[in-house]
Order: C-alpha cells, then structure tokens, then sequence
C-alpha cells in the first residue's frame, strides 16, 4: 500500500482494517482444510477409472488398494462447475498411477481402536 495522501488517513485506516480482516478470514478458511486434511483417512491406491454420472455429473473415481482389492469410490465436485471439470479432467490424466488418497470425515482403524479403548472402563487397582 501506498502512503495516504494528507487527509487520506481515515480512508487508509479503513483500507488496512478491511485487508486485515479479509486475511484473517482467509487464515481461517486455510486452517480448517488444513485441520480436515489432518484428520482424513490417508492411503496411497491407483487410480482405475474416471467415470461421469449422467445424474449429477461427479466424477467417480474407481481405485484399487495395495492389496489389489477396489476402495470404495471417491466422487468429485459436480462435472458442471470449473472446480469439477478441473479435478475429473486431472483424475483422468492420472489413471493407472498411483496417487495419495485423503478421504474426508472418515475415521481411520487406528482411531476407532483408540476410541473404543477409551471407552473401556479402568481397572482399579
């Protein structure tokens, strides 16, 4: 930003109060994904197939675990909007390679064993 013009102080005052704001939002907004990626269920699969559904234009996409047996598919944004069109049109020129799978709101074996250990009554000794 550049200097306030003399008697400009008030207007720069807003200026920087609504960058900070704006900026504090968005600091906001990164840490939830960030939070939500932190917590997503993590496994590396290759990508089988990309299919479109007629219904609602997600992408699906068809993958394979390292144990050779199919994952449960994973669909995208809606094939209609440019954020869906840009992830099918990236899952498609990644078929047949592995990639890393962060599936959101899905709770991984290790979690739910520590969950339901917790909820074990404790020994009194």
């Amino acid at each position: 930003m550049a200097p306030c013009p003399p008697g400009g102080e008030a207007d720069g005052t807003d200026r920087v109060r609504a960058r900070a704001v704006s900026l504090h939002v968005l600091g906001d907004t990164v840490g939830q994904d960030v939070s939500r990626l932190d917590s997503a269920k993590q496994f590396t699969v290759t990508l089988l197939d990309v299919r479109v559904e007629a219904s609602s234009t997600r992408g699906v996409l068809v993958l394979r675990n390292t144990s050779g047996e199919l994952e449960q598919p994973i669909r995208t944004d809606h094939g209609d909007s440019e954020a869906g069109r840009a992830t099918i049109a990236r899952a498609r020129a990644l078929i047949g390679h592995r990639v890393r799978v962060h599936r959101p709101g899905a709770r991984t074996a290790v979690r739910q064993l520590a969950d339901a250990l917790a909820r074990l009554p404790h020994a009194e000794g």
